[in-house]
């Protein structure tokens, strides 16, 4: 550390403390999978899992250890720690898979379910232990919760004086949202058990519906040949895709939020789209207008196989790529643009067209979700950063995937589906695919799921660290 400054150890030391609190926090959860696997006589699962969790809470501990709690940390540390976390998490999670698949698909599969995006690397889902099908379930779960606690930490600027520091957001804010998710998990499972499906069933669907995260427990959804689950999980899947802020407004009686919230009135608007573009497409009406909800939503749930949905012709693959790119609302578990950045877009044209008529030398630039807020240039620059960003990764990696032989159409839409954390696949993602993809889609996930800025700003602040102290400066 001799070329580290000692302003840059300090921050180091508040970034790694902010990440080990997650950390361990996470460490909990990854025991609960050894319960399960105790309860099927999975003995060396069952220990796989506990190593786990005491790898979580063991590390979480060491990065919390020697950092006095008086040091707040910024807006900056913070986000640097979820961005850090998230690779830990990945990284620390992967380590049941470890067991059952090469090292690689076990970091693709342990990426898939932090980030809610549903790819997997399994192709035999029936023989795989109920201990990790649980942990696979649970893991998107955990990221949701994680994104929608962590961004909404993150949406009000801090410094490191204010008496209210990351750690104490995330806390309280986890208590908040934990609540609504677990509410959505109790009632998931009842209607699942209701449906038919079997108690793991239920808390597995239940767990990767709510989280939009699109993992089966037992091969696919449509497995189960239950048309009454494939709708509770539908209905999960919708209200995971819907901003947690406007749960909060239901649930306090304000009901009427939904008819003038941007987000939703765009998810509306949306829906409408889908259903008029199916009037052009050449499959199931029913299996069509369920895969857009799939794209949409972000789940990634799959009712017929990669084959069947890529014969369903080029338009309606196109159709759920331009879903894909929109997705759901900000502060939830969908990915994508978010409907709130395509309002603020669209009505930032509105708002450009307006300033350049001679009568209408001033324009308001106000929109509505959850409450009025009125935009500066700089929250509008921030929207278009951010859209002009993702559609450059889009770009790059369609181009990438096209280059090792597959179809253009079907590399983007594999491309969107991995940055928009989907997990619907045309059949190119499988354990068989070439390595460079493997890695570029894992990239993708995370870039995705850390909105682009997170991620690259973790990887240019460590690099620039590590390159202080291997070569100085």
């Amino acid at each position: 550390m001799k070329w580290l400054f000692e302003s840059e150890i300090e921050d180091l030391k508040i970034i790694f403390r902010d990440t080990g609190f997650i950390l361990m926090a996470l460490g909990f959860f990854a025991a609960l999978p050894a319960v399960v696997s105790l309860l099927y006589a999975e003995f060396i699962s069952a220990g796989v899992f506990l190593v786990t969790a005491f790898l979580f809470i063991g590390l979480g501990y060491f990065f919390e250890a020697g950092v006095s709690e008086e040091k707040s940390g910024s807006n900056k540390h913070a986000v640097l720690s979820v961005g850090l976390t998230w690779v830990i998490a990945v990284l620390l999670g992967s380590i049941p898979f470890q067991f059952i698949m090469h090292p690689l698909d076990a970091l693709f599969e342990s990426t898939a379910g932090f980030t809610t995006t549903g790819f997997t690397m399994m192709t035999n889902v029936i023989e795989v232990d109920r201990g990790i099908l649980f942990w696979r379930a649970l893991e998107p779960f955990l990221g949701a919760v994680l994104f929608i606690v962590s961004f909404l930490a993150l949406s009000k600027s801090f410094e490191s004086d204010s008496e209210i520091g990351f750690k104490e957001r995330i806390r309280d804010l986890a208590v908040k949202v934990s609540k609504v998710y677990l509410a959505f998990l109790f009632v998931g499972v009842l209607l699942f058990l209701l449906s038919g499906t079997t108690i793991f069933e239920s808390f597995g669907y239940s767990l990767t519906s709510v989280s939009t995260g699109g993992f089966s427990v037992n091969g696919s959804l449509a497995a189960l040949n239950n048309p009454r689950a494939v709708v509770v999980s539908l209905l999960l899947t919708v209200l995971g895709s819907l901003n947690v802020l406007l749960i909060f407004k239901v649930l306090e009686g304000d009901v009427g939020e939904i008819l003038k919230n941007a987000e939703a009135l765009g998810g509306i608007l949306l829906v409408s789209f889908g259903v008029l573009a199916m009037q052009f497409t050449q499959g199931d009406f029913n299996q069509e207008m369920y895969h857009f909800f799939s794209a949409v939503t972000t789940s990634g749930f799959m009712g017929v196989d990669a084959p069947t949905l890529s014969s369903w012709g080029e338009f309606y693959k196109a159709v759920l790529v331009f879903a894909m790119l929109i997705g759901g609302s900000v502060y939830s578990s969908a990915g994508g643009f978010k409907i709130h950045r395509i309002a603020v877009l669209l009505k930032s044209l509105y708002w450009r067209v307006i300033a350049l008529l001679p009568d209408r030398n001033i324009v308001s630039k106000k929109i509505h979700n959850i409450e009025d807020l009125v935009l500066s240039d700089e929250d509008i620059l921030r929207v278009y950063t951010y859209v002009a960003s993702f559609l450059l990764l889009f770009g790059f990696s369609g181009l990438i995937v096209s280059s090792y032989g597959y179809p253009v159409l079907d590399s983007f839409f594999e491309s969107t589906s991995a940055l928009s954390n989907v997990g619907l696949s045309v059949g190119i993602v499988s354990p068989v695919m070439p390595v460079g993809l493997k890695i570029l889609f894992i990239f993708d996930m995370l870039l995705g799921r850390l909105e682009i800025m997170a991620f690259i700003g973790l990887i240019i602040y460590f690099t620039s660290k590590l390159k202080a102290v291997t070569i100085g400066r």
